[in-house]
């Protein structure tokens, strides 16, 4: 998988494309944090589905620290990724 952006000097790399692609193919712990925004499951357009706890599995799975996910769930539809148990301390939801 080829960056969209990368500063080798400093370590860091961007990935941009659909997570549910990117994801499985990299290797457990291979990242300090993951930042994604999953799609919203708005109906908006096709890919506009849900994102299920599967998403999260794989964003705790390649990131050693912190996930932080932007998306549009309402609060009482956050019952299957929270259903994962994330520790509190590596779990954000915007």
């Amino acid at each position: 998988m080829t960056p969209y952006w990368e500063d080798a000097n400093r370590g860091l790399r961007i990935y941009h494309g659909d997570c549910r692609d990117i994801l499985p193919t990299f290797a457990d712990g291979e990242f300090g944090s993951v930042v994604t925004d999953p799609p919203y499951g708005i109906g908006f357009a096709d890919w506009d589905i849900p994102p299920d706890s599967a998403i999260l599995q794989e964003c705790l799975r390649v990131a050693e620290g912190s996930v932080v996910m932007f998306g549009g769930r309402k609060p009482g539809e956050l019952g299957a990724m929270l259903a994962l148990r994330p520790r509190a301390d590596r779990m954000m939801l915007w």
